[in-house]
């Protein structure tokens, strides 16, 4: 039935078909609710009547679903829809490992090593959860498109210690796939994975199935009776070491084979570390893959119990025997290739019917529009355009394709070309009359890239505020074209134009300059050596934080910076003198500062002055100038502002100072390292 255009259970969309079993149908569907593409296993609803199917199909989603590995096929969701089971699955765009032995076979030992090792890893996993796969084949695992390999179809898989499936007239697994123990009516451990594993490897490396036969029966025989070819015989590059490992999975009795997947794994590895460095395969025990003795040959049962005449107990004529099967291969022969020629007649004339001719889709991606449509309707294709902006590709160029290059469609459908309209066209918001980083930040909310500012003195705009911008607003511009705001800094001159200056001191260059730009003040960069802080962070400002600056103005920072280190140096040397800096005059934090990165020390006292430009700098240094050890002390005294008695009585010796003024006078000593400050109040 086609259901693609369907919605199941009100959330899968089902958008094609991937295949068909005995049990389901798969379909790729969307999941409508999280938008992502599921594969959704739909039991067939013939089989959803039976009670004992669906039972098996639930116990198959309940196995899968609680096993979560990189190597398995996750399960999503379960569910019925209208009474007919389901279950929602991890998508493998790829392909099976059967395609790919089809295809390529016999592969590289070491390629073979690393791809069966990811399907162990898997088993491994389940097996100690208490799962065996039971089905264990190359069509049921799926290949990714970066080469990881996926385990799926748990459907046959149950507890292991639960025998149910075992019992008899019930086939567990495929044929050609199938365990010794699983052929026999004997009990199903990991081992039967092991051994399936085992056909796999050997398939893998030569191309061919160690067992095969026109009937299940017959093939299953062999499994039980016969002991496998030497893969060394059909293909001679296979290591020795290599088809040692492959024919202990192939062993008849689980307990002769690897103890568990991890051994497995183990032996694996060691052969391809001997492979890859090139070391000579070891001697090992001969293998032994001649034709069984009568005593080998065993009764089997299980599901071989409907046809239990085809077994081969020990005297029992083989001559005889095989004349009756090679009559029966010849009138089946003859039967299937009449059949088979039929087949491929009716086939083809349907596909004819309803598909017509096939084309290849060309590659036109990256072309101009018009060479790839002439391109596509020369081949028979229809063509629909659809435009989208991109940066990357530049306009009237093919961005994409649906169907994708090389894909073989019918002839005559419609292609779908995705068509580049280069950048994306902005309409420039107007931001005039805003704060300059509001307005910043609505140009790169509309996506707009490249904005840069300039400073502009008015006298109607307040300072910060955007005055103009270009290109002008409402026209249509380029994502990525250059955007220039003008923002006023206020009239010259005036009181609106100055700004306090961030204090940045101890933060890296960065965002002191970020925060420095951001108030309207310009940012000019020295660097210095220094041990104690990190490379980028700021140490100096001028001017200090906290003045009142115009808009505008620069302000310097001192930014640290690694020192120099002599490349070569094995003695102790003594610090040499350092120049003791002159810092009278300037503020007392910018003082500490300058004497300290010089390496001195700095004791403060404070002296009262009357006049306010002495308050808070240095008023006297001792030393001034001059060189010290490092380490040496710096006396600075730091001016105190200090107001004059409303009335005084000049004092003697200020008789003759001018009238109605009040003066204070700084007395210094000569030739000693403290001042005697007398403040004298005159009136007259």
């Amino acid at each position: 039935m086609n259901r693609t255009g369907q919605t199941i259970d009100g959330r899968y969309r089902v958008v094609r078909r991937l295949g068909s079993g005995g049990m389901a149908d798969v379909f790729d569907c969307e999941d409508l609710q999280l938008g992502r593409h599921v594969a959704l296993k739909l039991m067939h609803e013939q089989l959803s009547r039976d009670e004992t199917v669906v039972a098996r199909f639930r116990r198959e989603s309940h196995s899968a679903a609680g096993l979560q590995h990189p190597h398995i096929v996750q399960v999503f969701d379960r569910g019925d829809w209208d009474g007919i089971p389901y279950m929602a699955m991890e998508l493998v765009d790829g392909v099976t490992l059967k395609d790919v032995i089809r295809d390529q076979a016999p592969l590289d030992p070491i390629r073979t090593i690393d791809q069966i090792s990811q399907v162990l890893d898997a088993l491994r996993y389940a097996h100690k959860r208490g799962l065996v796969h039971r089905d264990i084949k190359p069509q049921n695992v799926l290949v990714g498109s970066d080469g990881t390999l996926k385990v799926a179809d748990f459907g046959i898989a149950r507890a292991v210690d639960d025998m149910e499936m075992t019992q008899t007239g019930m086939i567990v697994g495929t044929a050609h796939y199938l365990s010794p123990e699983q052929a026999s009516d004997q009990p199903i451990t990991p081992g039967a994975d092991l051994y399936a594993v085992g056909v796999v490897l050997f398939e893998m490396l030569t191309g061919r199935l160690p067992f095969d036969g026109e009937q299940p029966v017959a093939i299953a025989l062999k499994h039980v009776n016969e002991p496998p070819p030497a893969l060394s015989v059909v293909n001679p590059d296979v290591p020795g070491d290599l088809e040692r490992v492959v024919l202990t999975a192939l062993e008849k009795r689980a307990d002769d084979r690897f103890g568990d997947a991890d051994e497995f794994l183990a032996a694996l590895q060691v052969v391809r570390h001997r492979i890859a460095t090139g070391a000579p395969v070891p001697d090992g025990p001969p293998v032994r893959t001649a034709p069984p003795a009568d005593d080998l040959v065993q009764q089997t049962g299980g599901w071989l119990g409907p046809a239990a005449n085809m077994a081969v107990p020990a005297g029992v004529d083989r001559e005889e025997l095989a004349e009756e099967a090679e009559a029966r291969r010849r009138r089946r022969r003859a039967w299937i290739i009449t059949g088979s020629l039929a087949l491929v007649v009716v086939v083809a004339l349907v596909g004819y019917l309803l598909f017509g001719r096939m084309e290849t889709v060309p590659e036109v991606t990256g072309k101009s529009v018009s060479q790839a449509t002439a391109q596509l309707e020369e081949r028979g294709f229809r063509v629909r355009v659809e435009e989208r902006s991109s940066s990357s590709v530049r306009a009237d160029r093919v961005i994409s394709q649906d169907p994708r290059a090389r894909s073989r469609v019918r002839h005559g459908r419609e292609v779908t070309l995705v068509v580049s309209t280069g950048v994306a066209r902005i309409q420039i918001p107007n931001v005039v009359g805003r704060q300059e980083q509001e307005a910043k930040a609505e140009l790169r909310r509309a996506g707009l890239t490249d904005v840069k500012v300039i400073s502009q003195a008015s006298d109607t705009v307040a300072a910060g505020t955007v005055s103009a911008i270009s290109p002008a607003a409402g026209t249509d511009a380029a994502s990525d074209a250059p955007v220039t705001l003008t923002v006023s800094i206020g009239p010259d001159g005036g009181d609106e134009r100055t700004v306090k200056v961030p204090a940045v001191e101890g933060r890296d260059e960065a965002g002191a300059r970020r925060a420095l730009e951001a108030v309207g003040l310009r940012v000019k960069i020295s660097r210095e050596e220094n041990d104690d802080e990190e490379p980028g962070t700021v140490l100096d400002q001028s001017p200090a934080s906290g003045q009142d600056v115009p808009v505008g103005s620069e302000v310097g920072l001192v930014v640290a910076r690694a020192p120099r280190r002599p490349t070569t140096t094995t003695t102790t040397t003594t610090p040499e003198d350092v120049t003791v800096p002159n810092v009278e005059g300037r503020p007392r934090a910018d003082a500490e500062r300058a004497l300290r990165r010089a390496g001195l020390q700095v004791r403060v006292t404070t002296v009262a002055v009357t006049d306010p430009d002495q308050e808070g700098v240095v008023v006297r240094q001792t030393p001034n100038g001059g060189r010290a050890s490092p380490g040496d002390r710096v006396d600075l005294q730091i001016g105190e502002l200090q107001q004059p008695p409303p009335t005084t009585t000049a004092p003697d010796d200020a008789q003759g100072a001018a009238p109605g003024r009040d003066e204070s006078v700084v007395q210094r000593g000569s030739g000693r390292s403290d001042a005697r400050v007398r403040t004298v109040g005159v009136r007259r």
